[in-house]
């Protein structure tokens, strides 16, 4: 089994390049996919610069980079970018600014619609309460 990727590493957790050499899974630096075809029963792989490969089973993954940009220097961020948040209340270190998906820290290793959908819940619940305590009842048109 090999691991293509663009980078000139695999920036991952230690515990899965630790996984990854005793697998025996061999990662191959500087590989920019374009296509991918069928060739009778195996998949042909077309990379940038013309290097071709065959395989059985082709799994693509997208990196993960938050877009986190904007709240630079404005809430605390871990070294990747990411959000800081409180998983129960997602809130940030500024008061009253909450934040939730998969832009913080509390997205979990595999970001998911469902995660950041119940993180987003978490947030309007917690602004609620923090509403509540402060004698305000929040309301709507």
């Amino acid at each position: 089994m090999r691991i293509f990727t663009r980078s000139e590493t695999l920036r991952l957790p230690p515990w899965r390049q630790k996984f990854i050499k005793r697998s025996k899974i061999q990662p191959v630096y500087k590989h920019s996919l374009e296509k991918v075809e069928g060739i009778g029963k195996k998949l042909g792989l077309y990379f940038e610069g013309g290097k071709t490969e065959e395989a059985d089973i082709v799994v693509i993954s997208m990196g993960r980079i938050p877009n986190s940009n904007l709240f630079r220097r404005k809430v605390k961020m871990d070294q990747k970018g990411f959000i800081i948040v409180d998983a129960k209340t997602q809130k940030t270190s500024v008061p009253n600014v909450y934040a939730c998906g998969d832009v913080t820290d509390a997205s979990g290793p595999q970001p998911q619609a469902m995660i950041a959908a119940g993180n987003g819940m978490i947030a309007g619940y917690t602004i609620v309460e923090d509403f509540l305590k402060e004698g305000v009842m929040p309301s709507s048109l």
